[in-house]
């Protein structure tokens, strides 16, 4: 009956989502102090970077905008199942909700630190929204594809037994749901960019 309740949390589930939020904010803060203290030609670089990044957005077709938003999140979430399906990917996987922290922590703390209060406004308007949708999906799809990836580390490497099959479909049903929720919202950033 374990596949039945998609969403239930046993203890285990819960120390590993701790842990993930952890390296995650953990991530986000290492983010913006590298952002804050960087040196000045790292600074432009960056600032460089995001000038690009930003016009390109604004400046992109509504096709284009969609396939950025879509295609980049769906990526992502292949390379977690191919690291959830894989032996030794939980590390990986760990890696992976840290380096999401950080950028989304350099990238507040770059528009914040670069435009001040209109930063702010321009976090919690266009780049809060998304991200906090997106770090919620790749966390819980982290959270499942570390859990499979430890069984099937279980199963083949120290031969235990363990519930490898659920595992592994449960990953392949993340996957699919996450990537039905990237779609969802990459339609509906589409339909605000039309509309406004």
């Amino acid at each position: 009956m374990q596949g039945l309740c998609f969403f239930k949390l046993e203890r285990k589930d819960k120390s590993i989502w701790l842990i993930m939020i952890i390296l995650y904010f953990t991530g986000v803060l290492v983010g913006a102090l590298y952002i804050m203290s960087a040196k000045n030609t790292t600074v432009q670089y960056i600032a460089a970077f995001m000038k690009q990044l930003l016009e390109e957005r604004l400046n992109a077709t509504i096709l284009t905008a969609f396939s950025n938003t879509f295609f980049s999140s769906l990526l992502i979430n292949f390379l977690i199942l191919f690291l959830g399906l894989s032996c030794f990917g939980a590390p990986f996987i760990l890696l992976l909700t840290f380096i999401k922290g950080a950028g989304v922590g350099g990238m507040s703390c770059y528009l914040y630190a670069s435009l001040g209060t209109a930063g702010v406004i321009k976090n919690l308007v266009s780049f809060f929204p998304y991200n906090i949708v997106s770090s919620l999906l790749i966390l819980y799809f982290c959270v499942q594809s570390y859990q499979s990836s430890l069984a099937l580390f279980q199963t083949h490497i120290i031969k235990t037994k363990n519930i490898v099959l659920f595992r592994c479909t449960h990953v392949f049903r993340t996957f699919v749901l996450c990537s039905f929720c990237t779609l969802i919202y990459a339609l509906i950033e589409l339909f605000f960019r039309v509309v406004f």
